[in-house]
């Protein structure tokens, strides 16, 4: 990863020290994503459904475990930062991602975290992408919905699939930003 402010640096370290079940703790990239994906999915969650799943994976969380504090006020703090950076909109998103040895950066992992935060809401984001009549809002939520299709393995062979794989780590802070904003009755986001 690039330098990362101090905050993501002690994030990622507690990430690392969480006890591994069946499931490995998240990469920091991941808890990325699904911190995302918690602030504009289709309908509200109380933190106390998805928070947990953050040391918890799909085992739940080891008998008597509880977060340090800390790591609790890093994940709530980098939320909140996400949020402060979808109101203020002109992409101020910077979605925090691993890079491969050729410098690319590696977004199936961020979408991977993305896709967690949708399966918590299960059926509300079919539901949502069915119910959906808002063109500006629809579009950037297929796209993600493609993203995640791709990452779990659909294949992504020519037209639409394979363009958006191609550009996915550039598009994704618009897609995010956009559907934020549209459900927050904020002006469109409008990409140069």
């Amino acid at each position: 990863m690039p330098d990362l402010p101090d905050p993501l640096v002690e994030l990622d370290i507690l990430l690392a020290a969480l006890p591994q079940g069946e499931a490995e703790a998240p990469l920091l990239t991941e808890l990325d994503g699904f911190l995302a994906g918690t602030l504009i999915a289709p309908a509200p969650l109380a933190e106390e459904d998805w928070l947990p799943s953050i040391w918890s994976g799909e085992d739940g969380p080891p008998e008597g475990y509880v977060p340090p504090p800390r790591l609790v006020e890093l994940v709530r703090a980098r939320r909140a930062e996400i949020a402060g950076a979808f109101l203020m909109g002109g992409m101020r998103y910077m979605p925090v991602y691993d890079y491969d040895a050729d410098g690319e950066p590696m977004w199936e992992l961020w979408i991977h975290g993305f896709g967690w935060a949708v399966a918590l809401w299960g059926d509300d984001w079919a539901g949502a992408l069915d119910r959906e009549k808002d063109e500006d809002l629809a579009a950037p939520l297929m796209g993600l919905m493609m993203l995640v299709a791709i990452e779990r393995g659909m294949p992504a062979k020519r037209g639409e699939a394979a363009e958006l794989a191609a550009t996915a780590a550039g598009m994704i802070p618009y897609l995010v930003e956009t559907v934020y904003r549209r459900r927050h009755g904020l002006p469109r986001v409008v990409m140069a």
